[in-house]
């Protein structure tokens, strides 16, 4: 399962993964890379909440910004979602974002 992402013009794989504040591992799909990010990440979502419904927030860095990718996160596990926005040009760690970066 191979694919090449013609935005980061690299070939392989996507790792969709979703963890809680702490960082610890709930969910991960593996796609190609070719696929959008937006659908690999609804479909970790829809894996955890197979097997429950406990997320109520979920913060997203902006490739998962959109009115679309927000719906179907409602329908699918009824949490909201909120975009961590970088402010600044220079690199600066998020606090949200850097939890699943170190996972």
């Amino acid at each position: 399962m191979y694919g090449f992402d013609g935005g980061k013009l690299v070939k392989g794989r996507k790792r969709h993964i979703i963890v809680d504040t702490q960082g610890l591992l709930l969910s991960v799909v593996v796609t190609q890379a070719k696929g959008q990010d937006r659908v690999g990440a609804a479909g970790a979502l829809m894996e955890e909440t197979c097997e429950s419904s406990r997320l109520e927030l979920i913060w997203v860095d902006q490739g998962y910004s959109g009115k679309h990718f927000a719906g179907a996160v409602a329908s699918i596990c009824c949490a909201e979602v909120e975009v961590v926005k970088r402010t600044e040009s220079e690199f600066r760690i998020l606090p949200r974002r850097w939890v699943v970066e170190r996972t």
